[in-house]
């Protein structure tokens, strides 16, 4: 019994590290909605992705993407 939990335990753990994105990897996935001309989608993900950013430079990864895609970022993190 206890082999078979500590394989599970295992294999939970090799599936959630498929998830992790990188930075351009939500650039990318963000941009995706943007080129379907869907604006609100992309400043809604965009958003998350500067509210979940754990370090300044993931931070200015996704503010120069916005700038880039021609959107600004207030004081607040709101795009417009």
């Amino acid at each position: 019994m206890f082999a078979l939990s500590t394989i599970v335990v295992i294999i939970k753990t090799t599936t959630m590290e498929q998830y992790k994105m990188t930075n351009n990897q939500m650039i990318k996935q963000a941009r995706q909605q943007l080129n379907t001309n869907n604006k609100e989608a992309y400043k809604r993900v965009m958003q998350s992705n500067l509210r979940s950013s754990m370090s300044s430079r993931s931070t200015n990864a996704f503010i120069k993407a916005i700038k880039e895609d021609g959107f600004s970022v207030t004081f607040k993190q709101e795009i417009i």
